[in-house]
């Protein structure tokens, strides 16, 4: 019984997390086959794993441009949005794809090398954002008005796949309103990072978890 508990548990914690199917499932120019098996996470929010001290950093990626608009790539402060970090300015150019820039942080102070930001003592969290013809888009889709402007993809322990530079992979729709949601209009990652689960979501399913348990012991 509980090895069925724990397999509804996981159930329901890829299935909320798979929002918007695969990699694989978008028109990109890079062949995304390897990465079918590697679903949206759900995550807004994300964080440094480099923080021991010694040269920490982390990677990013800009790897594709799909569309006319001008589009541009940092990363924000989420306890206080107005602290932006622009790592790859506003551009539709194609030329010289990808890019490789790198994001410095010492206890909670975040450099693209030219600009340095404190985030505040300690703080490893931060989000993404893009600054488009339509507007200024962000992670946390609250920023947007409720709308989903990013997807990213956790794909550390996909193996050997594309762009496996990055262990983050963020999805980019660039158009305001009701956007397309083809999320190809740019394709950037970051290494030495990772997602960071929603709280809703950790909330409902631990709450589904716990209520399974207990209605097992009333069973017994």
């Amino acid at each position: 019984m509980m090895k069925k508990i724990i397999f509804i548990f996981l159930t329901l914690l890829f299935s909320t997390s798979s929002n918007a199917g695969t990699l694989c499932d978008m028109n990109l120019s890079t062949d995304t086959t390897g990465l079918c098996s590697v679903y949206e996470s759900g995550a807004e929010l994300f964080i440094i794993t480099d923080t021991d001290g010694d040269d920490d950093d982390a990677g990013t990626w800009l790897f594709e441009r799909n569309a006319s608009y001008m589009n541009s790539f940092g990363i924000y402060n989420p306890y206080n949005p107005s602290q932006k970090i622009e790592i790859f300015p506003q551009s539709n150019s194609i030329v010289g794809l990808p890019m490789f820039a790198n994001l410095t942080w010492d206890d909670g102070e975040f450099s693209n090398g030219t600009t340095t930001l404190d985030f505040g003592a300690g703080v490893i969290h931060f989000g993404v954002y893009s600054v488009t013809d339509d507007g200024t888009w962000y992670s946390e889709s609250a920023l947007n008005g409720g709308v989903d402007h990013f997807l990213a993809f956790y794909t550390e322990h996909a193996g050997n796949y594309p762009f496996s530079q990055a262990s983050v992979i963020f999805a980019l729709d660039d158009q305001a309103g009701y956007p397309d949601r083809d999320y190809n209009d740019m394709i950037t990652g970051c290494s030495d990072c990772q997602t960071v689960p929603e709280p809703g979501t950790l909330v409902l399913l631990s709450a589904a978890l716990f209520g399974l348990i207990l209605g097992r012991k009333k069973v017994f």
